[in-house]
């Protein structure tokens, strides 16, 4: 398992999409799966595709074959500020990325 990649962003609403790029190595085979959680209170993140599809559950779906060239473009949809976190697994690897969405000044 891979730990401690983070990033911060700013919180736009619990319909607000984050364009996302999903980069899944050559050497990956399979399935790829991308869970999210908060880890501060409740919360619920959502999955969509780049050609609009949503997913309304906590899991993303990422079929193979994979490659640079078919990386896959999509939105995580948080549905309030707080620290999350994305889970990915492909066969027996895990990546952790921890992700803090701060609400704006004028929502405070």
């Amino acid at each position: 398992m891979i730990t401690g990649v983070s990033s911060v962003l700013e919180w736009h609403g619990p319909d607000a999409l984050e364009k996302t790029l999903w980069i899944v190595d050559d050497g990956v085979s399979g399935t790829v799966t991308v869970t999210g959680r908060r880890l501060d209170g409740d919360g619920v993140t959502l999955f969509q595709r780049y050609d609009g599809t949503r997913q309304n559950r906590d899991t993303l779906v990422l079929e193979g074959p994979h490659a640079r060239r078919t990386d896959h473009i999509g939105y995580v949809v948080y549905s309030s500020p707080g620290c999350w976190q994305l889970t990915t697994r492909a066969s027996d690897q895990t990546l952790e990325v921890t992700v803090y969405l701060f609400a704006p000044e004028s929502d405070r």
